[in-house]
């Protein structure tokens, strides 16, 4: 990525972003299927895009797959025996889970792996 300044050079002050982002997440929907699943993801790699993620929780499973860059496209990453997957982008590992609240209606949760426990309001 290159900081593109603004015309006048003022210090610190950009127009704009110019290259490939490092990670891109599509999130599929009932219109966007062929798109999300099919289209993107040759286009992004040819971006130059480093990991592509992808969501898809419109069915009784959850669909989450962090996608890193092969010799000509997408491989997907392994996924560990807890369900994790590693992003080279965030040096990390993730796992999305989700349940049903108490409504009905469903909850989602990024876990981050080795995670720290949040410290008590106090």
């Amino acid at each position: 990525m290159r900081l593109v300044p603004k015309a006048s050079g003022a210090a610190e002050q950009f127009v704009e972003l110019e290259g490939s982002p490092d990670m891109v997440c599509e999130i599929v929907s009932d219109s966007s299927v062929a798109k999300d699943k099919q289209r993107l993801p040759s286009c992004y790699f040819a971006a130059g895009v480093r990991e592509f993620w992808l969501l898809d929780a419109r069915g009784e499973s959850l669909e989450f797959v962090i996608h890193r860059r092969g010799v000509s496209d997408f491989q997907p990453a392994a996924i560990d025996e807890s369900g994790f997957q590693h992003s080279e982008v965030f040096a990390t590992s993730f796992r999305l889970d989700r349940q049903c609240d108490e409504r009905g209606h469903w909850e989602y949760d990024l876990r981050i792996q080795n995670e720290t426990p949040q410290s008590e309001c106090r």
